[in-house]
């Protein structure tokens, strides 16, 4: 465990990151823990796609230099991506049958980087990327992968009975118990194996896309709660969407006493989609994660093209927090996808 937020640098020069192909930058919105210093939290995400850093422990210890030297605390490493770990699970081997993403079979990724990363005064951010997704099918059956295979009655439905897919990605029902275990149970793996400073949940935990829902598991809960009456066919009804969106802050503070039952210097990070689109169309209900304390570092994914259009969402964010919850805001900044860079 490390602690080691510095006081605010001058970070000029950052299109560098694109020599390691790191597609995502989380940093310099400075937050004032108290009123003699400003500490910052600058971190990269650090994917197995378009990028070969996690794959050869050589290229991890050369990043976790690069990175360091150029003033930046902390990495954010994917750790659960398609439905696979980046990390040896037994958790999951005895769930699914799977113990690693078969690219990284014989190896440990996440701790080749905590054992670099810390070397070098970096702290580390399991990142759990996929969140309730389960795979990317592209919108193309089969649907849902090889976890939907093994237990079709994880997946989310939209209203008309299919499969829940939206953008690409096929969706779990965040809302069934035995997912939500799922990522609980990973949660509790990697604290107890690993060395790490804190978690972070993305645009795809907690989610569900407003279309979807409708799964029997889900339906059974909300039927037991409403006198038997099923969920209305209208997905965007206010109060049906209201009923997903608190499951989901369910979950997530269910997510928050586990950690903090292990390890209370653990930090639970959240970088969600923007507010408040990002409830309108998967129910993540951010300013409650933020102000209410599940969250402990907000990382709002900020990324726009032009700095005129990031001010206005900046600012647009900041007005939905409480006193003081600017504090823990750490603006996300977009450094390279596709051929922008």
């Amino acid at each position: 465990m490390m602690n080691n937020f510095s006081p605010k640098i001058n970070l000029s020069g950052l299109t560098v990151l694109n020599l390691l192909s790191i597609v995502l930058l989380i940093t310099i919105f400075s937050a004032t823990i108290n009123a003699q210093v400003n500490y910052e939290f600058r971190g990269v995400k650090i994917t197995d796609i378009d990028s070969d850093v996690m794959f050869d422990d050589r290229k991890i210890a050369e990043a976790m230099d690069f990175l360091a030297a150029r003033g930046f605390n902390a990495v954010i490493p994917v750790v659960w991506n398609a439905g696979y770990t980046q990390y040896p699970s037994q958790f999951l081997q005895n769930k699914i049958g799977v113990e690693i993403d078969p690219q990284f079979l014989g190896r440990d990724p996440l701790n080749a980087i905590i054992i670099e990363a810390h070397r070098a005064g970096l702290e580390v951010y399991p990142w759990f990327e996929y969140g309730f997704a389960s795979w990317y099918s592209g919108g193309t059956p089969p649907y849902g992968g090889h976890l939907i295979q093994q237990y079709p009655q994880w997946a989310s439905k939209k209203n008309d009975g299919s499969h829940c897919t939206k953008n690409g990605f096929d969706w779990l029902s965040g809302i069934n118990t035995d997912v939500q275990d799922l990522i609980i149970g990973m949660v509790s793996e990697v604290m107890t194996k690993y060395d790490i400073d804190g978690i972070e949940f993305s645009d795809r935990m907690p989610a569900l896309p407003v279309e979807c829902g409708y799964d029997s598991v889900t339906v059974e809960i909300y039927k037991s709660e409403h006198s038997g009456n099923l969920p209305p066919q209208d997905y965007d009804n206010a109060a049906w969407k209201r009923w997903r969106a608190d499951k989901l802050n369910q979950f997530y503070a269910r997510v928050r006493d586990t950690v903090y039952s292990k390890q209370q210097d653990v930090m639970v990070a959240t970088s969600p989609s923007l507010y408040p689109w990002a409830y309108e169309e998967y129910l993540q209900d951010v300013p409650n994660w933020v102000n209410t304390g599940i969250a402990d570092q907000f990382l709002p994914q900020l990324y726009r093209y032009d700095y005129f259009a990031y001010l206005q969402e900046l600012n647009s964010t900041l007005s939905t927090l409480a006193p003081g919850k600017k504090d823990i805001t750490f603006a996300g900044i977009l450094m390279n996808v596709g051929s922008y860079t």
